[in-house]
């Protein structure tokens, strides 16, 4: 009878253990299923935990500072962007790890900020994509992965330049120990000399992004430079250290620069983009297989390239805009250069230059302009400026480089330029209301710094 009675406890002991750890692992679960993932509000900051990769709780996330939205990301509550932005140490008991790029968003004036305090526990932190109208950094030294000096933000032992505020000098010399420039860091910046530390390494995507002020660029050793670096720059000539690495497109936009010199064992990475520079003359690298759309479009400066057998496609608009390229140096045969797919309508100046190939020279074409224009719409308008003009339209010409207009009434006449081929519309200001006038259009090309015009359209009378 007793061992039965002892039998019974032990079973009911267990029964209530194995509840016990049901209802507490049903718990634990639920609460950590709640909370992954799961964003909160504190004050002014959204948040949520992070995870390890063993599942265990990290810290706190803040996605972002600043007024509540509604879900049109309307504000719902009044909001005054602080002149300093201190960021806490924790949250709810919590330790801040990480905070978003997005952090300063909706409803966050973040050029009035002045300063922006990162917090001790803060491991990751993706202030590259922060705008970069906010202030200087403070770092606190308690911190194991940041870094500020001067107001600038680094990593902990500085071989990383992460950002540079858009409120520091306009002169600026890297620090030594500096090996890499993170991507963004300085884009939209005031900057505009830049001293090169001789230990850097690497340059990231879009470090100097729209640097407009930007003029000279001075690199001392072997450097890789990432896609869209030096964006729309004012950069006028660079020399690429030997055994340097360039994205093609590292230098697009950059309208001043004129020479970029290769050193030995430096080479191009990816696609070419150098259009609406003005380099004059270009060597394509060997084992290039494409020249890409708008490779060089607009280089109105360029004369000659130097293009290798491995071509074998010159794709749209690559070469559109070159009005003064003159020569093509192909390292392969006559027959090699017949064989390469060319977007003709847009590289239409390739048909009237001379292609120097290694077995012979193939000749230009005369240049013909044989296409037809007319006049669609042609009407008077009257300005409440400028007074009566001629508003007119016409048809298209996709191998265009723009379009003249003329306005007559007998010996008088006014002729414009319009240079946007992609739109065909325009008006004509200064006419006199007791005259009757026509109107007529054609286009133009220019190839090799010869600019060649179509017949005009039949005249139109002005309705």
């Amino acid at each position: 009878m007793m061992s039965k009675k002892i039998g019974i406890r032990i079973v009911a002991i267990l029964c209530c253990l194995i509840m016990g750890i049901s209802v507490f692992s049903g718990f634990a679960a639920a609460e950590t299923s709640n909370q992954k993932g799961e964003v909160k509000r504190t004050g002014y900051y959204n948040w949520c935990l992070v995870y390890d990769e063993k599942g265990n709780v990290e810290g706190a996330k803040i996605i972002n500072y600043g007024a509540k939205v509604d879900g049109d990301e309307n504000p719902i509550e009044e909001f005054k962007t602080p002149t300093h932005v201190i960021f806490p140490e924790t949250i709810e008991g919590y330790p801040v790890v990480e905070i978003d790029s997005l952090v300063f968003d909706l409803g966050f004036n973040y050029f009035a900020v002045e300063t922006v305090t990162i917090p001790q526990y803060v491991k990751r932190l993706d202030a590259g994509n922060w705008p970069h109208g906010v202030g200087t950094f403070i770092v606190d030294e308690k911190n194991e992965y940041y870094s500020a000096q001067d107001g600038v933000l680094y990593n902990k032992d500085k071989t990383e330049l992460l950002v540079y505020p858009k409120k520091c000098k306009e002169d600026f010399a890297i620090p030594e120990s500096v090996k890499k420039i993170g991507p963004n860091a300085f884009w939209y910046t005031d900057v505009k000399n830049v001293t090169f530390p001789k230990a850097l390494e690497e340059i990231g995507a879009q470090a100097f992004y729209c640097c407009k002020k930007m003029q000279n660029v001075q690199l001392h050793g072997a450097v890789k430079i990432g896609e869209k670096a030096f964006y729309e720059t004012n950069i006028k000539n660079i020399t690429i250290p030997e055994n340097s690495v360039v994205s093609g497109d590292a230098f697009m936009y950059c309208r001043k620069l004129k020479k970029i010199t290769m050193e030995k064992g430096a080479k191009w990475e990816g696609d070419i983009q150098l259009c609406e520079t003005k380099i004059t003359s270009f060597e394509i690298q060997k084992g290039t297989a494409e020249i890409p759309a708008n490779a060089f479009y607009n280089c109105k400066k360029l004369k000659t390239v130097t293009i290798p057998r491995s071509v074998h496609a010159i794709h749209a608009r690559a070469f559109k805009g070159c009005k003064n390229l003159k020569k093509i140096n192909y390292q392969g045969s006559r027959s090699f250069w017949r064989s390469i797919a060319i977007a003709n309508w847009s590289n239409i100046c390739l048909n009237y230059i001379d292609i120097h190939t290694k077995t012979s020279v193939i000749k230009k074409q005369k240049v013909k302009l044989t296409k037809k224009l007319h006049m669609k719409i042609a009407e008077k308008r009257v300005s409440d400026k400028k007074g009566l003009n001629a508003h007119v339209e016409w048809s298209t010409y996709k191998r265009a480089d723009g379009y003249q207009v003329k306005v007559f009434s007998g010996k008088s006449k006014k002729v414009k330029k319009f240079t946007d081929e992609n739109y065909p519309v325009g008006d004509i200001y200064g006419l006199k209301k007791n005259k009757n006038y026509k109107v007529k259009v054609r286009y133009y090309i220019t190839i090799a710094g010869k600019t060649y015009y179509s017949k005009w359209s039949k005249a139109k009378k002005l309705a």
